[in-house]
């Protein structure tokens, strides 16, 4: 999935008041988490910058996510964790689950419930299914290959992206790491939905910035999406 998609998708959340799914996608594509992971995980295993006392010192700031039985326990370490370094994603996150006490879920809905409202968000950014004919539609999965084939990409570091995906061998992490693909898929997209995603794209910024103008007012977030056909954007 590249970052383009992402981001349209997490603006669409912020739209519909799905901050917590914005948050999941951000710590999947980023972190390199599989999805089950982060079904799983509670506040308490995530650590962000306010937690340690860095949220006020100037700087790019980190989250980190302990992940719970890891599947590759037996092979690997342990006890793993995710590092997620990307400015806007960490912002993301932080926004989604920096206030919920410890024992609450990062996610508290079914996988079910976060697949179905990832195919609504495809559909919302103009991909919905067979957006490109003979390439296999976008699933949770692809969040994590996304984040790799980026990583890898802007570090051209294998060794980097293996030991952030937390693969046992540069084998396993050239199945996720799909460079040509990601390259491809947008080119392919008809022009018509490329300038909507590419809207939803560019939107983003200004659509956390609403979520959090809005959350700062404790407006529900259900109310953001009659706020803007109504022409009420932040102050």
């Amino acid at each position: 999935m590249p970052w383009q998609v992402l981001l349209a998708l997490m603006a669409v959340c912020y739209v519909w008041g799905w901050d917590d799914v914005a948050g999941s996608l951000a710590l999947c594509w980023g972190g390199l988490a599989r999805v089950g992971e982060v079904l799983a995980a509670k506040r308490r295993n995530l650590v962000v910058p306010a937690d340690v006392g860095l949220e006020a010192l100037p700087g790019p700031k980190q989250v980190f996510l302990s992940v719970l039985e890891p599947k590759t326990r037996f092979k690997a370490a342990r006890h793993q964790c995710l590092k997620i370094d990307q400015p806007q994603l960490v912002e993301a996150i932080i926004f989604a689950f920096g206030r919920l006490g410890p024992e609450a879920s990062l996610w508290p809905r079914s996988g079910s419930a976060l697949r179905l409202r990832f195919k609504k968000l495809l559909a919302a950014v103009g991909l919905p299914i067979g957006a490109v004919e003979g390439v296999r539609d976008f699933d949770l999965a692809s969040l994590r290959a996304g984040g790799a084939t980026w990583l890898m990409n802007v570090t051209e570091s294998p060794d980097l992206v293996r030991r952030r995906g937390r693969w046992i061998t540069n084998k396993v992490m050239e199945i996720y790491v799909q460079e040509v693909s990601a390259m491809m898929y947008l080119p392919r997209l008809e022009q018509g939905q490329r300038e909507n995603l590419f809207a939803w794209t560019n939107s983003f910024q200004s659509a956390l910035e609403f979520a959090q103008w809005s959350s700062s007012l404790h407006l529900s977030p259900s109310l953001r999406h009659v706020l803007l056909q109504h022409g009420v954007c932040n102050a």
